[in-house]
């Protein structure tokens, strides 16, 4: 710069006395002598910056440069960059003098050595958005694109550099776009001097560091990404730290752009940056990563470009900005399987639960994501993060964090609650979780409810969690929740209903009403968990009386005739225990129309569905009617081929629920005529012993009909019995 004597300096000049007041320049002389190495601030430094503002001179300057000639426009713009550098106090001095307007005019009119001074000064005035409100006001932006179009190489450089300061907020950087500053900046990113790309670069990256869309489509389709991924390649430092910024911007929520970036080779350079760059080029590095990782296809391409182990390096070394950025690329990378694999053989976790203990809210919260990654299915890796001592700092983000720290520090804990519900809770997991319950976004509540479900693992569990006060937000979560919140509210209310107490706490906070609701209008997966949880709540008397009062019979054989699998055997579950020892029940259900279906699942369903639908014929055969039925409907076959076919589970129902309809003499001819004694007489030779006692009684009610009895000797049955005999004496 021409005015050295006024020195750069990072200190506000502050306002004194007679600043701005004083006239003592008046002449393009005198203002020469202010920006010259001869003139009267040679080597005064800052301190020649204060006398010269509070000797007055930003007034007699501004008035220079509105009119002088051209060369006195000139030297008073130098003079006032000079004195505005880094001076916020004096750069507001300079506006209130009107140095905007007389600036603008320069850059229209002045000649190739006033519109650079000009576009400098502007360029240093749009330090704020207060600035760079007056200086687009006055009509700044079509004259700077005019200079970047067709200025001096001199020229062009400054006309970039103070678009880019003026490109603060989408409005502005609209206007930019639309005055033609896109084509001007590709032809300088593609054929200026190092200089002129950077600072093509940095405009660029002001210009797409927005919300806007539509703008940061328009930059990417002028050819922007191919000629920045070059400057990466070639540039400057400064050059190519811009290109990162300005590629980091591009392909932020842009498909398109970050396909293109990947295409034109992109990650090579970035894993070069991270394996050689300094502290400031590695953080910028690991955040272009993190941003085009998000396209699952290139996390392959990472993982062939090395990528994993300079960022776990930088994870391990860097300086706090760099950790977090190495952290935030590392929760989307380890999407990949074989990127976890890496992460763990380098031996990140540990550096992970530091950055949980020392990191920023966003450091800690990358750090819990990429654990959530790691651990979730890796019994080895749980182990790993539980030993580095990770759940101290887990509870503590949970409880002081951001929202989404919260919720992945939630969803951590979850997936290391198995083996660790103890210790989870020792630390103090229990009350920040409610308190993410009760007051979390949809997502922090429901990894909430997730959360205390797998705490409540056992007895112990179950009883800590309800006395927190567990139970009342997770009743309000299930009625007033987003899908997957009232999902996870069901799942934690029917591993807290395994406790017999609790059951009775569930009921009196209110759920069976929303349960019902649920089991009506959720999806399949909410119908089903809703019956299941119905289930577990009709074993207490007085809640199956509530449950068949609110209505839930008629969902529940709906559920039975249309659900999936899962919808059906968990509505045959909740029959069974509702119609147990409870007459006015059974009948309900009777006239529901649940026997067809019931015996429909037990002659199609799967596995577990045919056990829980003879479970629920078994209850309701305790009427009689219901026995006439069900031989009616082809029960009796049903049972007898799950018998012969079913899982151990399977035939040991099957010959329970034989043995309840075997109450009449029909009956029982009907189920000898089935084919029941083959794999009865098979059960008394190689089931357990309740098996054996079960198949002896059954047979046994068989055998009270003479008709059956020559078709039993026949079928073998003697020989078992005797045996069973000897081994009872």
């Amino acid at each position: 710069l021409l005015a050295t004597i006024l020195v750069y300096s990072s200190n506000d000049v502050q306002d004194g006395p007679g600043m701005c007041v004083c006239d003592v320049v008046h002449t393009p002389q005198a203002a020469d002598e202010m920006h010259t190495p001869s003139g009267l601030n040679n080597n005064k430094m800052h301190s020649n910056k204060i006398a010269i503002a509070r000797a007055g001179a930003v007034g007699p300057l501004v008035q220079l440069l509105r009119a002088g000639d051209i060369e006195g426009k000139t030297r008073a713009t130098e003079a006032l960059i000079n004195l505005s550098t880094n001076s916020k106090n004096m750069q507001k001095c300079m506006l209130r003098a009107g140095v905007v307007e007389p600036l603008v005019q320069l850059l229209r009119d002045g000649d190739a050595t006033g519109r650079t001074r000009a576009a400098e000064a502007v360029r240093v005035l749009a330090g704020t958005a207060c600035n760079q409100a007056s200086i687009v006001r006055a009509g700044a932006v079509e004259p700077l694109v005019h200079s970047l179009k067709d200025g001096e190489d001199a020229e062009k450089l400054e006309a970039a550099g103070a678009l880019g300061a003026l490109a603060s907020n989408s409005h502005n950087q609209t206007l930019i776009l639309q005055a033609g500053a896109i084509e001007p900046l590709m032809e300088l990113l593609r054929a200026g001097n190092a200089e002129g790309k950077s600072q093509a670069a940095g405009a660029l990256a002001c210009l797409s560091e927005s919300e806007n869309e539509n703008n940061k489509r328009l930059i990417a389709r002028a050819g922007a990404v191919e000629l920045l991924v070059q400057l990466l390649r070639t540039g400057t430092d400064e050059g190519k730290s811009r290109a990162v910024r300005a590629l980091i911007n591009l392909s932020d929520n842009n498909t398109d752009a970050a396909t293109q970036m990947t295409q034109a080779g992109v990650v090579k350079p970035l894993v070069e940056f991270l394996r050689i760059g300094d502290a400031a080029v590695k953080t910028v590095a690991a955040q272009a990563l993190h941003v085009l990782a998000r396209i699952h296809r290139n996390q392959a391409i990472m993982h062939r470009a090395g990528a994993v182990a300079p960022l776990v390096h930088l994870l391990s070394t860097g300086e706090a900005s760099g950790k977090r950025e190495a952290a935030g690329a590392l929760q989307v990378l380890t999407i990949n399987n074989r990127n976890r694999t890496e992460v763990l053989r380098l031996g990140a976790v540990e550096p992970l639960v530091q950055l949980l203990t020392t990191g920023d809210d966003v450091g800690k919260t990358s750090a819990a994501g990429v654990l959530v990654n790691i651990s979730k299915n890796n019994n080895s890796a749980m182990l790993s993060v539980v030993r580095a001592g990770a759940i101290e700092p887990l509870v503590q983000l949970l409880r002081s964090g951001p929202v989404e720290g919260k919720t992945r520090a939630a969803e951590v804990l979850q997936i290391l609650a198995g083996n660790n519900h103890l210790a989870i809770m020792r630390a103090g997991a229990v009350e920040p979780l409610l308190q993410l319950l009760r007051t979390g976004d949809a997502a922090g509540k429901a990894q909430a409810s997730g959360t205390l479900r797998y705490l409540a693992v056992d007895n112990r569990g179950q009883v800590i969690v309800r006395r927190a006060g567990a139970v009342e937000p997770l009743v309000h979560l299930l009625r007033t929740g987003e899908v997957e919140g009232r999902i996870g509210a069901v799942q934690a209310l029917i591993q807290l209903s395994e406790n017999n107490n609790n059951k009775i706490w569930v009921a009196r906070a209110g759920a069976i009403e929303p349960l019902v609701h649920l089991l009506k209008s959720g999806d399949a997966q909410g119908k089903s968990r809703a019956a299941e949880a119905l289930s577990l709540l009709s074993r207490n008397e007085r809640n199956q009386v509530a449950i068949a009062r609110t209505g839930a019979v008629d969902p529940l054989v709906h559920l039975l005739r249309f659900g999936d699998a899962d919808g059906k055997s968990q509505a045959a579950r909740a029959l069974h225990t509702l119609a147990h020892a409870n007459s006015n029940n059974q009948m309900a259900i009777s006239r529901a129309g649940a026997i067809e279906p019931l015996v429909e699942l037990l002659k199609g369903g799967d596995s577990d569905g045919k056990m829980r639908a003879t479970e629920a014929l078994i209850t309701l055969s305790d009427n009689n009617n219901n026995k006439v039925a069900l031989e009616r409907l082809g029960a009796v076959d049903a049972l007898v081929q799950l018998l012969k076919s079913g899982d151990v589970p399977g035939r040991i129902k099957a010959a329970e629920a034989l043995q309840v309809l075997a109450c009449n003499s029909y009956n029982q001819v009907e189920i000898v005529r089935a084919g029941a004694l083959e794999p009865l007489v098979q059960m008394l030779k190689t089931a357990d012993a309740a098996g054996k006692s079960l198949a002896a009684g059954t047979l046994q009610i068989l055998a009270s009909n003479t008709q059956n009895q020559p078709t039993m000797m026949h079928a073998g049955a003697v020989e078992p019995l005797v045996h069973m005999l000897q081994v009872q004496a």
